[in-house]
């Protein structure tokens, strides 16, 4: 799998899990996100929630300013934050 590819689907499951109120806190919900974040992390630990809010941000497929800043919104309430949490314990407790 290669960048552009691990974008394209965090934002087909951004769009998914946001259209759909989900909770992260869902096993479903967070292993896809975790799983993506493994995916992410194994081809460029340098993939960070930042590049991709600016990626979102470049790309809002379709979306207009007040639907692309829920999901932003959204994505930082649910995800980068475990995302940053993810990373913290990938870096210091290896496998």
């Amino acid at each position: 799998m290669d960048r552009d590819e691990i974008i394209s689907r965090f934002f087909d499951r951004l769009d998914s899990h946001y259209l759909r109120g989900g909770e992260i806190a869902q096993d479903g919900y967070k292993r896809l996100f975790f799983q993506l974040f493994k995916d992410a992390y194994r081809l460029d630990p340098k993939l960070t929630p930042d590049i991709l809010v600016n990626e979102l941000s470049e790309n809002p497929r379709g979306d207009d300013a007040v639907t692309l800043q829920a999901k932003i919104t959204w994505a930082h309430d649910h995800v980068f934050r475990r995302w940053i949490e993810w990373q913290y314990a990938w870096d210091n407790y290896k496998q």
